[in-house]
């Protein structure tokens, strides 16, 4: 499973920074098991462990799992770094 970094978009601060695991990405989105609740609405800064990014993704859902964890859903703006990332994730 894929690790990346996520963060409240548009901020500095290091308290809304978390690692997170990718359980799949799309050129629609993806889906995260992050440590935190994240809100529906909330921009995001998602930068995949390969360090290409940040992509800015909004939170669609956020569901508390039974191991604590949160699976979150993202849905991603199109830009060419996300068909970038997109493309290296397949070799």
């Amino acid at each position: 499973m894929m690790e990346a970094q996520l963060a409240l978009a548009g901020t500095a601060s290091m308290e809304r920074q978390e690692k997170a695991d990718v359980e799949n990405i799309s050129v629609l989105g993806a889906c995260v098991y992050a440590r935190s609740p994240w809100q529906q609405g909330e921009q995001v800064d998602f930068t995949p462990a390969t360090g290409e990014g940040p992509l800015r993704g909004e939170v669609i859902y956020c569901h508390k799992q039974a191991d604590g964890r949160f699976v979150v859903g993202l849905k991603f703006q199109r830009s060419p770094m996300l068909l970038y990332l997109l493309q290296k994730l397949k070799e």
